[in-house]
């Protein structure tokens, strides 16, 4: 219907309802990262965010790469 909300409590409370089922411990992996660790996952319906892993001095290196199909995922 168009309607927008703009009540930011409303809002914060809807966004926890979807995110909090994908952050479940057992649906989280940790990567406990090392020099020159490579992680590989499908993006598809993943949240994905870096806490406490690096200093400030080093760099990390994301790269998203892409493969075409003609048919959806399965499994």
């Amino acid at each position: 219907d168009g309607a927008r909300l703009t009540d930011l409590k409303e809002v914060r409370g809807l966004l926890y309802k979807m995110q909090r089922p994908a952050i479940a411990p057992k649906l989280v992996y940790p990567n406990d990262w090392k020099e020159k660790d490579l992680v590989i996952f499908h993006n598809r319906s993943v949240l994905h965010s870096v806490v406490g892993a690096f200093t400030s001095d080093q760099v990390r290196a994301f790269h998203q790469r892409d493969l075409a199909a003609s048919d959806d995922p399965t499994g």
